[in-house]
C-alpha cells in the first residue's frame, strides 16, 4: 500500500510539473512587445526639403495595435496627415523596441484635396514606454519630409521656431510712433531650449539676439533676454546692450516682441507686431 501512495505521490508531482512547464512554454511564445499596443500622446518635429526650420506641432496621437501576432501603427497628426503602417516589424534592442516597415500616409497641402502617400517607418519606444522615438518619412512629400514623434509636450522653443511678417514702432525721447511695415522676426531653436531672435528692418537695420529664454504660459509663450543691437549708418556701426521682451499667442498668430535700448536716444523701444502699422497709406 505504500508503495502505491508513492506511486501516485510521484505522478501527481510529474504531472504538476509538466502543467507548469506547458504553461510557462505558452506563455513565452506571446511576443513582450505586444505590451508597447495603445494609445500615446506626443509631439511633432517635421523638416522638408525647402526650409532650414523645422515644424514642431503639440497634442500629436499616436496609436498601436496588436491583432493575430502582428503590430500596426498610426499617426494622426494636426500637421501632417494620418500615417498608417499595417504590419510593422519588430525586434528588441536592449532596453527597447526597434519599430520599422512602410506603408499609407493621407495629407493635404496648402489646403488642397487630401492625397495618399508611401511612407517608411524607423525609430525605437522603451520597453517601459516612457520614451518613444519614431521617424516617418514621406518621399513624395515637398522633396522628401520627415517626421519625427517624441511622447510628452513640445519644448516652447521648437513651437516658436520660424518666421514672422509684422510691422514695427520706434519711440524714444526725441521721438514717437516712427513705424514701417513689411518687417520680419526669425526665431530659431537652439539645443539648450534656448532660442534666436533675428529682426530685419528697412528702418532699423538687421540685429540678432542670442540665447532667449522662451517659456509656455497658460494663454501662449513669453520671450526674455538681452544682448546688442547693432545700429549706424553705412559702415559706422555701434552695438549697444538690448534687452528683449516678448508675448505669442497659443496659435503664434498675435505677437508682440520689443527690443529696448536704454542708451539709445535717451532710451530707444522698439516694437515688432502682426499686421499692418494703424492708418499706414
Amino acid at each position: 500500500m505504500n508503495k502505491i501512495f508513492k506511486m501516485t505521490g510521484i505522478l501527481m508531482l510529474m504531472l504538476t510539473i509538466f502543467t507548469t512547464f506547458s504553461c510557462s512554454s505558452d506563455d513565452d511564445n506571446t511576443p513582450k512587445w505586444e505590451s508597447l499596443a495603445g494609445e500615446y500622446t506626443g509631439w511633432t518635429s517635421g523638416q522638408f526639403k525647402y526650409s532650414s526650420t523645422p515644424l514642431a506641432t503639440d497634442n500629436e496621437k499616436l496609436t498601436i495595435a496588436v491583432a493575430d501576432g502582428k503590430m500596426s501603427l498610426q499617426l494622426v497628426s494636426n500637421q501632417w496627415g494620418t500615417a498608417t503602417v499595417s504590419d510593422v516589424t519588430v525586434t528588441e534592442t536592449g532596453s527597447d523596441y526597434s519599430l520599422s516597415g512602410s506603408g499609407s500616409a493621407t495629407l493635404g497641402m496648402h489646403g488642397s484635396e487630401a492625397k495618399a502617400y508611401d511612407c517608411t517607418l524607423a525609430g525605437t519606444i522603451s520597453k517601459d514606454k516612457k520614451t518613444a522615438n519614431l521617424t516617418i518619412t514621406y518621399p513624395a512629400v515637398m522633396g522628401g519630409t520627415t517626421i519625427t514623434f517624441t511622447l510628452g509636450e513640445a519644448p516652447a522653443a521648437q513651437l516658436l521656431a520660424g518666421s514672422y511678417s509684422g510691422w514695427t514702432k520706434g519711440d524714444c525721447t526725441y521721438f514717437k510712433n516712427r513705424t514701417q511695415n513689411d518687417e520680419k522676426v526669425a526665431i530659431s531653436s537652439n539645443d539648450d531650449g534656448t532660442v534666436d531672435v533675428k529682426l530685419t528692418s528697412q528702418m532699423w537695420g538687421e540685429t540678432t539676439i542670442s540665447g532667449v529664454k522662451a517659456e509656455k504660459t497658460d494663454n501662449g509663450f513669453t520671450l526674455t533676454g538681452s544682448g546688442t543691437f547693432t545700429m549706424g549708418m553705412g559702415d559706422k556701426k555701434t552695438d549697444y546692450d538690448c534687452n528683449l521682451t516678448g508675448t505669442l499667442s497659443a496659435d503664434k498668430q498675435t505677437y508682440s516682441i520689443v527690443f529696448n535700448m536704454p542708451a539709445v536716444m535717451g532710451g530707444l523701444t522698439i516694437t515688432f507686431a502682426q499686421g499692418e502699422a494703424p492708418n499706414a497709406e
